[in-house]
């Protein structure tokens, strides 16, 4: 296996939010067809119904063009006051016993993201270096608990098929993910499933640092984004929303 970095190489791209922060806007997509969104917002970049935005060429040595990933989410938590509160997620592809940690936790808005529907969390993910293997799941589970200081439990697991493509601002040089996905709890029925798209900020090309008029410039673009993509859908298609997967979870389950 390549041990050839895959993230946003920083000779190339550079954040304008801290390290390790999460800047995405979300919205639940009615059709439940992940894949069909994607296509159609593939074309009108193409014929640029969305301009100033187009389809990424290059993001450094990440691959481009149309992706696929297939994965379970497995999620634990505690209650506190009658609300359940996340505290950590194993990331596991289907059909391999080992497990990678991820922790979310919601990040100060200073900027008023949430008036743009823009969610921002420091996000804290495991690499392969730090997958669990199931032989000590539970081994590590006593330990994160322990350290946390919460009695953890598993609340559900997430089977989640995501495509998605990146988006570059010809004017700003930003670039940013666009994603669609379909979700289900393996214990619910099979009709029961959340759809939902994802712009995720990724970086400007060249070096910048992290401000508050940059960070504020991204809001804007975002905005500009999400007026294109709701444009070009019937009324209802695409809405807008600040509902984790981990709180749909949550009320699907009843808990």
């Amino acid at each position: 296996m390549s041990n050839q970095e895959k993230g946003l190489s920083t000779i190339y791209f550079s954040k304008e939010f801290p390290p390790n922060w999460e800047v995405e806007w979300k919205a639940d997509l009615a059709t439940q067809d992940p894949f069909g969104f994607i296509a159609r917002a593939r074309d009108s970049l193409g014929d640029g119904t969305f301009y100033p935005f187009t389809e990424a060429k290059s993001m450094g040595n990440m691959p481009t063009g149309l992706g696929f990933h297939h994965l379970f989410f497995h999620y634990y938590g505690h209650q506190e006051d009658s609300k359940w509160i996340r505290d950590l997620v194993l990331v596991q592809p289907p059909g391999i016993p080992v497990f990678i940690p991820q922790i979310k936790i919601t990040a100060p808005d200073e900027i008023g993201a949430a008036d743009h529907h823009v969610v921002l969390r420091v996000e804290h993910k495991g690499s392969l270096a730090q997958r669990v293997p199931r032989v000590r799941l539970k081994e590590y589970l006593a330990d994160f608990e322990e350290q946390a200081g919460n009695r953890l439990s598993f609340v559900g697991t997430i089977d989640r098929q995501r495509y998605s493509i990146f988006v570059t601002n010809t004017l700003s040089g930003r670039n940013y993910s666009l994603l669609a996905d379909i979700c289900h709890e393996p214990r619910l029925s099979l009709g029961v499933a959340l759809s939902q798209i994802e712009v995720e900020y990724k970086g400007i090309s060249g070096v910048s640092y992290p401000s508050r008029l940059a960070q504020k410039a991204v809001l804007e673009e975002f905005d500009i984004l999400a007026a294109k993509l709701l444009s070009v859908y019937e009324s209802g298609v695409i809405k807008p929303t600040s509902i984790t997967k981990f709180d749909w979870l949550v009320k699907q389950l009843d808990l």
